[in-house]
Parts: structure tokens; sequence; C-alpha cells
């Protein structure tokens, strides 16, 4: 069966809390914004400072099984939603269940330290080149935050993004709990947060979208982005590439019904959506490419089952036709993707068993798929690691462990 998102007959909620739907409020608050108004050339700003220092030993021979690795991460239990990012020496790991743990590890496991944010539940989590980290953390019941930790344990900043306000008031802004996605992310000079956002228009509605914005490195905000993209934003990813910021999200209804990138480009087109909280499609991730970037997402929308699907958009906003990376019977799902060897690795389940292929820059098939126990169905996002290789964070029995995967022609 088809997985879908599914809230109801959710659109909006009210400062009573209860879900309303009103097709011509969303008409009348979701209307286009000018051709070119928020997707234009990408500032210099937003472009990345440089690699930092390789993680890993360079290429080897064999191919995608050669170069698979895991390793547990000693003393750190499984944990729902783990987020991963790299950092100089290995990654930090985002875990929540009784506040938000951040933990600092090298690629074979063995933790560099350890942080506690005040905080329900992460959302994402990023880190600059020192090896700081910056969690996107829920607090209260309507709050979001982004902190950044020094990899020493001590915080650097923590600025409250959305909540914390009434309701009623038009114009203000929360993090609802309806509808909740986020990601954050490092562009070499700034912390870029993307997610979702509710507020209360002067229609006396509150409606969800996205917003992205970006923070300096000391936590002050440094303009750009937008307030209001697609709507309702089911999921988001975003990365860094060297072109600039690469926001995706998947939408149930503006600007379209389907996956967007920077919320304006449309990538596929999904008429499942029902601008009440439901669309088949699912994210996996987005990669930065030569001259773009390439986006990875299952939809059964089309197709005889749920499959895979790659389809690249250009630094000119040019959209490739979508590649199909699966069409066998039966669901594939739990898409992941990062950069890699000149393209990019992406990974799915299908059926009990976890798949990595590498594709080309494209999107066109070059290795694989090959069954590998990646234990993609609980993992993190992938995470490009300085060296080539990509790793990612997922749940080995009632522990968590890191997946490797080297460059190995």
């Amino acid at each position: 069966m088809s997985r879908t998102f599914a809230i109801g007959a959710l659109a909006l909620l009210g400062c009573t809390g209860e879900l309303r739907f009103d097709d011509a409020a969303v008409a009348s608050m979701d209307a286009a914004a000018p051709p070119g108004a928020d997707a234009g050339a990408i500032d210099a700003s937003e472009r990345d400072g440089g690699p930092p220092p390789p993680l890993d030993a360079g290429a080897c021979a064999g191919g995608l099984a050669a170069g698979f690795t895991s390793s547990p991460i000693r003393g750190l239990g499984a944990s729902d939603g783990v987020h991963a990012a790299a950092t100089p020496s290995g990654l930090v790991v985002a875990t929540s269940g009784g506040g938000v743990t951040l933990t600092w590890v090298g690629l074979d496991g063995a933790s560099a330290g350890t942080a506690t944010v005040d905080g329900n539940r992460a959302w994402g989590v990023a880190a600059d080149g020192s090896g700081a980290a910056g969690v996107l953390v829920d607090r209260g019941s309507d709050e979001l935050w982004l902190v950044v930790v020094e990899p020493g344990g001590a915080e650097r900043f923590a600025h409250r993004l959305l909540g914390g306000v009434p309701h009623d008031v038009t114009e203000n802004e929360w993090f609802g709990t309806g509808i909740r996605a986020g990601r954050v992310t490092w562009t070499g000079s700034q912390w870029a947060t993307y997610h979702t956002v509710q507020r209360l228009w002067n229609d006396g509605v509150a409606h969800y979208g996205d917003t992205l914005r970006f923070f300096d490195a000391s936590g002050a905000p440094a303009g750009g982005g937008w307030g209001w993209g697609c709507s309702h934003s089911m999921e988001v990813r975003i990365v860094q590439g060297a072109s600039g910021i690469g926001p995706l999200c998947v939408s149930d209804c503006f600007p379209g019904k389907g996956v967007y990138f920077s919320h304006r480009t449309e990538l596929f087109e999904d008429p499942s959506g029902d601008c009440r909280g439901r669309v088949d499609t699912r994210l996996g991730g987005i990669a930065p490419v030569a001259g773009g970037f390439l986006a990875a997402f299952s939809t059964p929308h089309g197709r005889a089952s749920r499959d895979v699907a790659l389809v690249r958009v250009g630094d000119d906003r040019s959209v490739s036709a979508p590649v199909w990376v699966t069409d066998a019977a039966g669901d594939d799902a739990d898409v992941h993707l990062a950069a890699f060897a000149g393209g990019a690795l992406v990974g799915w389940t299908a059926g009990g068993a976890d798949r990595l292929a590498r594709v080309d820059a494209a999107g066109v098939l070059v290795e694989g798929p090959v069954d590998l126990p990646a234990g993609l169905a609980r993992a993190s996002d992938f995470v490009p690691l300085p060296g080539g290789a990509v790793a990612w964070v997922t749940t080995m029995g009632s522990s968590l462990a890191i997946a490797h995967l080297r460059v190995c022609e």
C-alpha cells in the first residue's frame, strides 16, 4: 500500500485549536509572487567557503560492496528522528528522547563528547568548519529554535525562530503542531534554516507554509531567503552546493501539488495533493552536482507501485524529466541521496532489503543497485564527507551505528 501524508481535513489551525479549511482563503493568501521575485541569482554570501580537510583515506577498488562498512556508536542507544552532520573529525549526531543530545563521534563510532540541548525533539543538525553543531529544536508547545553548540559543549548562541507569541494576533508566527518539518545547513559562512511555519493571516485563518532564513556565525539574522514558500510544505530538505543553496519541498497545494526546488521551480507534479495535508510523494534528498542539483523522491503517481525517481535541476532552473531508478513490483521507500564520486549515491528500501546505487550527475545509473545492510528504514539523511565518502546514522538493534561508504571504483 502506498504511504501518504494525511492530517484529516487539515490545512488550518486557528487560535482556538480547531481544524478548519477554506479553499478560497488559501487561494487568496497563497497568491503567486511576481516572476523572479525570489528565485533569482544566488547571493555571493550564500556560496561555500571551501571544503574542510578530508576525513577519508581516498579512493579504493571493488565497487559499492567493497566500500561499505558500519560501526556501532558506543554508548548511544536507538532514537527516533536521528540527524547527523559532517565535522572535520567525523560526525555530530542529534538524538531525541528526554531532551535533545548532541554527540560528536569519529567514523569508527568512538565518542568525542556530548552536549544536552533544551528541547523536545531535533529537526535537523549541521556543523561548521570548527565542528560546532547547529541544531533545530522545538521547545514548549509552539517554539522552534536554532541552537549552536561548540564541540566542547559550550553554547555559542540560541535563537528563537518561531513561537512564544499569541496565536490570535495577525501576522504572528509559530511552529504549528499539525505540519512540522525542518532542516538546517551550514553554507560556509552562514547557518541556513528551512522549516515549516504557521502564520495567522488577515483573513483570520492560520495557514501553513515554509520559510528559509539565514544567520551569521554569531547568530545575527543575515537577510535573504523568504518568509512564505511552499504551502503546505509536508517535507523539506536543504543542501549547500557550489552555486548556492538548494532547498527542496513537497507540497499538497501551493504553488502547486508536487516537488518544488526553491519553492517556485516544479520538479514533479503529484495531483494526489488535496490542500488538506495529504500528498503521496515522499522526499528522499537533494545533492549538488556539476551545474546544479539532483533531487530524489518516491511516488506511486503514474506508476504501478511506489518507485524512486531522480530529477536534475540546473543552475538556470532547467528541469530534466524524471529518471526512474526502480520499476519492479512492490513499493520502494525510505529514499536517501548525497553527492558521491562526481554524481550521487542513492539508497532505498525494497521489501526487506536495503539497496544502494551510484548514479551520474544526470541521475543515470552507473553501478548497482546492490543489497547491503544499510539500515535505511530509520536512518538519518545521507551525509557527504569532505573526502568524497558518504555516511549516515542508523539503528542497529537497540543501538545506533555509523554506516560509511567509501568511493571504490
